[in-house]
């Protein structure tokens, strides 16, 4: 039995084992969240791609941050900002400014 929200207790690790670059405590409750919280789902997604972001592993990190963008229709979670953020980062300006584009029109 969980007595802990584990986007906390991923929150948690993740401060134990920074610098990184591996952070299984981390990864392992993100999973966690991802297979169980689908209402967690952005803010897991952005954690997630952050730390693979410190890894190097771009295009992995935009994978996973567009999937938390995608579950965030009502952009209540900093995977957007994360999002567009690691496309600049990556050299994807054009796609980046595509989406801050379509997000602007939006009523």
């Amino acid at each position: 039995m969980r007595l802990t929200d584990p986007y906390v207790l991923a929150s948690y690790y993740i401060e134990q084992e920074l610098p990184g670059p591996h952070f299984p405590r981390t990864e392992d409750e993100l999973r966690h969240v991802m297979e169980t919280r689908p209402d967690e789902l952005p803010w897991a997604c952005n954690l997630q791609g952050l730390l693979l972001l410190n890894r190097g592993e771009d295009d992995a990190a935009l994978a996973v941050l567009r999937r938390g963008f995608e579950a965030d229709p009502g952009l209540q979670s900093p995977v957007t900002e994360e999002f567009m953020t690691a496309l600049v980062r990556t050299g994807r300006t054009d796609e980046a400014v595509r989406l801050v584009d379509a997000l602007s029109s939006r009523p």
